[in-house]
């Protein structure tokens, strides 16, 4: 009798699969149009506004959003999630932690921004997120920003936890602690917030 293998066993699988190589062509001279979208607290639940109040800001969770012009060619279709929509990447508690997926990100619901980035820039930043896919929510990490005694674990990841891994891998807020980062103050440091 076959057994049937757990969706999380099976993104991991893929996830640590060697990947081809995909050349994301000169270095200068084409923009990346990836972007960061941070999710409006005001259009989600209770538990939304409340994260956004505890982290003094408009925003409770935050998605990278790659450029549908080849920079992310070569993802295998196992681990992008949904079927509509920007293919975006974070991490986030209902999908299992780390993750593609496809989101309408409608402006009543999210605010999306440009990341000034290279297309060179947003191919790594594409490897690099493929190397975390799998990954599980870091409820502990959550916590830490509530209880600050309280450390997440290093193979767990929240959502602007992992944006924050992403963007700095395209040169991009390279102050901040990504374990101690939330989806607000990753705004401010990107400018995008000024309070």
């Amino acid at each position: 009798m076959l057994r049937r293998i757990p969706t999380s066993l099976r993104i991991k699988a893929l996830s640590t699969q060697r990947l081809p190589y995909l050349d994301p062509g000169p270095r200068s001279g084409l923009g990346s149009s990836m972007k960061i979208a941070f999710k409006k607290a005001s259009s989600g639940s209770w538990i939304d506004r409340l994260i956004a109040w505890w982290t003094n800001g408009p925003y409770s969770h935050c998605e990278i959003v790659f450029s549908s012009d080849g920079a992310i060619d070569g993802v295998p279709s196992g681990l992008v999630r949904g079927g509509y929509g920007s293919l975006c990447y974070s991490s986030y508690p209902t999908d299992g932690g780390v993750r593609f997926k496809g989101i309408d990100l409608s402006p009543k619901t999210w605010d999306v921004f440009d990341v000034p980035c290279d297309r060179y820039q947003e191919y790594i930043a594409s490897r690099i997120a493929l190397k975390h896919v799998g990954e599980h929510y870091d409820w502990s990490g959550i916590l830490g920003f509530v209880f600050t005694d309280i450390p997440g674990l290093p193979q767990d990841k929240f959502c602007s936890e992992i944006c924050t891994i992403i963007l700095q891998s395209c040169g991009l807020v390279g102050d901040l602690k990504p374990t101690k980062t939330s989806p607000n103050s990753l705004a401010r440091a990107m400018g995008f917030l000024t309070s």
